[in-house]
């Protein structure tokens, strides 16, 4: 199969995907969706060449597929999540890596989900990787995914402010996220 077919299969399979997602969770359907438009623009910014950029956008659309296995009294909590509770919800990576890992054409995903809950300082999962150890590609997706989640209402609490959010990756920046990441990101979303 030619690498154009391939891509095509592997969109097909990712849209499949993204309507499960939105059947289990609109939110998360509507976070992915835009999370992928976040990737692919700050991906495009960044340099990466044209198949990178693609990945990338592929990669934020389906990076929390993971969660259509976790059960909504803890997807939807509107409140705080209980150490027992947080546990599972942090599985998803791995699960949503692991699924993705056996779909033909999608498989190079798979790591770039499986890390993007990683910190620069360690302090992550599901490996406790730090610095560049996790995936390049892994450390935009965490900064496009929180970036997102910050900008939106969540249950259990409304949208940060634009300088709140600036505060946050200030502090942020060589904790949870890439130093340079960061820099580049905050003159990108100033664009």
């Amino acid at each position: 199969m030619d690498e154009e077919k391939s891509l095509s299969l592997a969109k097909g399979v990712l849209q499949a995907l993204t309507a499960v997602i939105n059947i289990k969770d609109h939110y998360t359907f509507e976070h992915c969706n835009e999370v992928g438009r976040l990737c692919e623009a700050f991906s495009s910014y960044m340099g990466l060449g044209h198949q990178q950029v693609i990945q990338m956008e592929m990669a934020g659309h389906v990076h929390d597929v993971g969660k259509i296995f976790i059960e909504e009294s803890i997807l939807l909590k509107p409140g705080s999540l209980s150490d027992m509770e947080y546990k599972v919800i942090k599985e998803h990576s791995k699960i949503g890596s692991d699924l993705i890992s056996q779909v033909e054409g999608l498989g190079f995903l798979s790591d770039i989900i499986l890390h993007h809950h990683e910190r620069w300082d360690g302090k992550g999962y599901p490996y406790c990787l730090q610095g560049e150890d996790i995936p390049f590609e892994s450390r935009i997706l965490s900064v496009c995914d929180c970036y997102h989640a910050l900008i939106s209402d969540r249950p259990y609490r409304k949208a940060l402010s634009r300088q709140d959010i600036r505060d946050i990756f200030r502090v942020e920046k060589g904790k949870q996220f890439d130093p340079y990441l960061v820099d580049e990101f905050l003159v990108f979303i100033d664009k």
